[in-house]
């Protein structure tokens, strides 16, 4: 078989959304968004760190006390962490990395509420990091990860063709 994202024969393939492609490009694609999730989620901690800091600098921390410093650091973060994808489906680290976030109806870059919906999941907890695939929130939102350089490749097209029926 003849892998449809980098055309080279090959006898083994993995299941990728609705394709088989090798493990090569499979591989590939899971770390691409892997190193994404990693930049998105080492700036969002930023985020959270330079709120600390200002809010300590500013001489809030007498005024709002101790227990409330983590959730006024943490709450704009989380914010802004939610809402990553939303210009253009592109986190910085998608951005970087020649991915885009699309609707799975429409085929186009995503808006700050599917973002939101997205990534939801991360911020209550599951930390999940997608492994060659959709990730929890990915099917709630309706939206898909493509590889921009790879776009037209029918494992990348959006909405996926409809299977033929014999």
């Amino acid at each position: 078989m003849r892998c449809p994202l980098c055309t080279r024969e090959v006898e083994t393939t993995f299941s990728f959304y609705e394709s088989k492609v090798c493990m090569r490009c499979r591989e590939f694609f899971t770390l691409r968004r892997f190193a994404a999730w990693l930049i998105d989620i080492t700036l969002s901690l930023c985020v959270f760190v330079l709120i600390l800091f200002l809010l300590e600098q500013l001489g809030l921390k007498a005024r709002l006390g101790e227990a409330l410093m983590l959730p006024a650091a943490a709450i704009p973060a989380a914010v802004l962490h939610l809402m990553k994808d939303g210009a253009g489906g592109k986190s910085i680290g998608k951005r970087l990395l020649g991915l885009t976030v699309v609707s799975m109806t429409t085929g186009h870059p995503i808006g700050f509420p599917a973002s939101m919906a997205r990534t939801m999941p991360q911020l209550l907890g599951n930390l999940s990091v997608p492994i060659a695939g959709v990730r929890d929130g990915e099917e709630a939102a309706g939206t898909r990860v493509i590889w921009d350089r790879k776009r037209e490749s029918p494992v990348f097209r959006v909405p996926p063709d409809e299977p033929e029926v014999a």
